[in-house]
């Protein structure tokens, strides 16, 4: 059982269903599942976050291979708070 209850276009505020239809015609739904299930229930941070990570991948100065790696850096690191898995 979901923690957090799915979104749906009627418990989204008024002033929020435009970034709501925006967010759900973009992804080809509302999303079930990860982080988009719970960024949807605040359709205008997921907005946001859809700018940054579009500006992040394509619009950057760096190198794909560098931005690759700052992605799996960045994913791996919430395992590394972990003490079993942190070396040292």
């Amino acid at each position: 059982m979901a923690r957090v209850p799915a979104a749906t276009r009627e418990t989204i505020p008024q002033a929020h269903q435009a970034a709501f239809d925006a967010a759900v015609q973009s992804r080809g739904g509302i999303p079930r599942t990860g982080p988009g299930s719970i960024m949807i229930n605040s359709p205008e941070a997921c907005r946001r976050a859809a700018h940054l990570s579009a500006y992040l991948r394509r619009e950057s100065t760096l190198p794909p291979h560098v931005q690759e790696l700052a992605m799996l850096v960045t994913a791996r690191a919430p395992c590394l708070q972990r003490p079993v898995l942190r070396r040292v």
